[in-house]
């Protein structure tokens, strides 16, 4: 695997899936996403598909893996039960993790299998990893809040140490991400001050690369944008610290991550009849917000045509070629479709991915000449 663009975090759920199906092939070939198993939710259990299965849990995890190899095709991906509990069984008693490993590897796909930093204190977890490591050699570290406390201490060294041994990994095959979820209450420099501690931890093992990962959506509309039928903008808090991150370590291979449009903090499965219509639109440095109200009053669904309207005539909008979710923006705008929250989560992922990608590999382009004119002793214009 080359060396990717940019690392997504995403749920494997229909909304993205449906998403990386309208992506081109040339976006797909140069992200490397990490996916989030969801959990088996009660609400899931009522599926008509699954409620009078005798293991409904195993079929989820069947289904959710067939759709990941179906969007990703020929190119490369991680996944993790981050949600699940790291010792959850399946009703034959089989750890999800193994089974989930055992239905993405089954047909020879590129799949590498992401270990918990936090979960490694957990000898049941560590021992499946082990068996998985029987049969690849494909693995990703994923430091979260643990690590950031434990690099200050001997103990992250020892885990990191035990992690490589254990699992008999060879650290210049193994990428790392620096997942710093929840970034909605951290000043920039917050972040940027965890970044730099992980690269300095880092440094001497000698991994592929790191990614970074964060989200500065919140779950809840009304923390974004106050007022129902309105508009705002969300800085993005990550890339804004990642780009200072990649100026002042351009030898370090630190590769930008997030979290999609979706909070991680969002609740898995639940469905609430009252939530509102909403864009959010990855622009320049921001997130532009488009907020309705709930679907269940006034047009309801409907609303979406008008969202959709100020996002065309906004200066946001960069027309219906940019991306298979813009176009459909621009036929809800016309009234040809109202769409789900699901759909939505496809069309705001989908456009997320390609304006995302389009400007890391612009920011990297204009970091190559700057150093490439530093070196040379040229005076740098912007």
């Amino acid at each position: 695997m080359n060396f990717p663009s940019y690392v997504p975090i995403l749920n494997a759920k229909q909304g993205e899936f449906d998403a990386l199906l309208n992506t081109p092939e040339s976006t797909h070939q140069n992200i490397f996403p990490m996916f989030e198993f969801p959990v088996f939710s009660d609400e899931i259990l009522k599926r008509k598909k699954y409620v009078d299965l005798p293991a409904p849990k195993q079929q989820f995890i069947y289904d959710i893996s067939q759709k990941l190899i179906n969007v990703r095709a020929n190119t490369p991906f991680m996944f993790d039960i981050h949600n699940w509990s790291s010792d959850s069984r399946l009703e034959n008693g089989e750890s999800v993790l193994q089974y989930a490993f055992n239905s993405l590897s089954g047909t020879g796909r590129d799949v590498y299998t992401v270990i918990g930093y936090d979960r490694w204190e957990d000898e049941e977890y560590v021992k499946t990893l082990v068996s998985i490591r029987n049969f690849s050699d494909k693995f990703s570290i994923r430091l979260e809040s643990f690590a950031f406390d434990d690099m200050y201490e001997d103990h992250f060294f020892e885990v990191i140490d035990d992690i490589i041994e254990r699992l008999d990994l060879i650290p210049e095959n193994v990428n790392v991400i620096i997942d710093l979820r929840d970034v909605t209450k951290e000043s920039i420099t917050e972040i940027q001050q965890k970044i730099e501690k992980s690269i300095e931890s880092l440094e001497n093992y000698n991994f592929k690369f790191a990614s970074i990962a964060g989200c500065s959506l919140t779950p809840m509309i009304n923390e974004m944008v106050p007022e129902r039928n309105s508009t705002g903008n969300v800085l993005r808090r990550e890339y804004v610290a990642w780009k200072a991150i990649r100026s002042a370590y351009p030898a370090t291979n630190i590769i930008f991550g997030d979290y999609g449009i979706v909070s991680p903090k969002s609740a898995d499965g639940i469905r609430t009849p009252h939530a509102n219509g909403k864009i959010r639109h990855t622009i320049k440095d921001e997130y532009f917000i488009v907020r309705g109200h709930s679907r269940s009053q006034g047009n309801k669904g409907e609303q979406m045509y008008d969202l959709s309207e100020i996002v065309v005539n906004s200066h946001n909008y960069f027309g219906e070629s940019f991306s298979w979710g813009d176009l459909r923006i621009k036929n809800c705008s016309k009234k040809l479709f109202k769409g789900n929250l699901g759909g939505w989560v496809a069309i705001d992922t989908n456009h997320h991915l390609q304006f995302v990608l389009t400007d890391v590999l612009e920011f990297e382009r204009l970091h190559k000449e700057v150093a490439a004119a530093q070196l040379l002793g040229h005076e740098v214009v912007n």
